[in-house]
């Protein structure tokens, strides 16, 4: 094999290991990183209140609440005060003496997204998820 030959080999080969490098590596570059709400290791807990009565979400149901919140987009508009949805409230409780989060939930949108106000973590605004319905039926199966 001549020295040419070897030359245009190692060539080839270098491009293909560099292209497949900015093939794996482009969707960690390009997707978007939204706003972390609630960190997941700052949770110890968490609770639905309905009808003055707190029921705690298992380790599956927290996880997949905090996943939502924390998938939930800002929108500057003034919390209403209609609180007359249930759950009236959840609660998330964190570890190292920091104060619980209190959601208060405020309206669902028409395809089922709550709108809810965290005066402690978006004092300017609401909170929209938008899991398409998923954390009503969450919360519908904490206290149902």
């Amino acid at each position: 094999m001549s020295n040419f030959s070897l030359a245009l080999l190692t060539f080839v080969g270098v491009v293909c290991v560099v292209a497949l490098f900015v093939l794996n590596s482009y969707p960690l570059l390009s997707s978007p990183q939204g706003k972390t709400w609630i960190p997941v290791g700052d949770v110890r807990g968490s609770a639905v209140e309905n009808d003055k009565v707190l029921y705690t979400l298992n380790f599956e149901q927290q996880n997949s609440l905090i996943e939502m919140i924390n998938q939930s987009r800002s929108e500057k508009q003034k919390p209403s005060s209609n609180h007359s949805l249930n759950p009236q409230k959840i609660i998330v409780y964190r570890f190292d003496n920091k104060p619980e989060i209190v959601i208060q939930p405020i309206e669902y949108t028409a395809d089922d997204n709550l709108v809810y106000s965290v005066p402690t973590l978006f004092p300017d605004g609401v909170l929209v998820e938008t899991s398409g319905g998923k954390l009503k039926q969450l919360l519908i199966q904490a206290y149902d």
